[in-house]
């Protein structure tokens, strides 16, 4: 659970599980000729759905109620002034060397692209308080009819054809869909206090390359699949 204060003094908040808003619409239509023994049948269903609730958390446990290295204690937001009293270490990436601040103008520049950030400065992120960004899913599905009568009964056969996220398979910057794990993303490494007796945080470390706190996800689960998926199938009715 993430939490200010440590794992005994959990206030309410946002379920893991909400689901947030939802809109479905379902376009089909049917089209029946030679003397209806074929049919055509397209049909579109569109879902857009809210992200998943995420929390902005340390990396490294200011209250450490379980041990040092907790991800679980929530972020405090800082104003653009108390972003620059903050003290950061220099911070090395993927061999590129930030000084810190470097790592307070990404810092800044990142509070200010994302709106639960920038709205929440100088308080702390609540549990579950963002969200990973809205989907917008199109699904397609084609169903050829072919009906054949044999004496008094009559057969149908039908060749189906299924897109999910059929507006991925048009551009592939559409149907997107978002995941971050443990449904919490730790933007900040704490650095520890200046001494035992002085409780000032010191020394943390931002990574500069960070663009987003969620990735998309990379499922072949049809359900959430930020990428197209097809699918043949063949039905017989009597």
């Amino acid at each position: 659970m993430e939490t200010v204060n440590g794992r005994n003094f959990i206030n309410r908040s946002n379920s893991d599980f909400s689901a947030g808003h939802r809109v479905f619409t379902y376009l089909s239509k049917k089209f029946e000729y030679a003397k209806k023994t074929l049919a055509t049948t397209i049909t579109l269903a569109y879902t857009g759905q809210s992200g998943s609730p995420i929390s902005f958390t340390y990396a490294g446990s200011p209250v450490r109620d379980v041990n040092a290295g907790e991800t679980n204690d929530l972020l405090f937001i800082p104003t653009q002034a108390q972003l620059a009293a903050m003290s950061f270490a220099t911070n090395t990436v993927s061999g590129v060397t930030y000084s810190a601040q470097q790592q307070k103008d990404a810092l800044e520049a990142f509070i200010q692209s994302n709106p639960y950030l920038r709205n929440n400065r100088g308080k702390f992120a609540e549990r579950n308080g963002s969200r990973t960004p809205f989907t917008n899913i199109v699904d397609l599905k084609i169903a050829q009819d072919f009906n054949i009568k044999v004496g008094a009964k009559r057969y149908q056969f039908q060749l189906t054809y299924d897109v999910f996220n059929f507006g991925n398979m048009i551009n592939r910057t559409w149907g997107r869909n978002y995941f971050q794990g443990n449904d919490n993303f730790s933007l900040i490494t704490f650095g520890g206090y200046a001494s035992a007796t002085d409780l000032t945080p010191v020394n943390f470390r931002f990574n500069p390359t960070i663009r987003t706190p969620w990735g998309v996800s990379t499922t072949t689960n049809a359900a959430y699949a930020a990428r197209w998926i097809s699918q043949v199938g063949l039905r017989f009715n009597f």
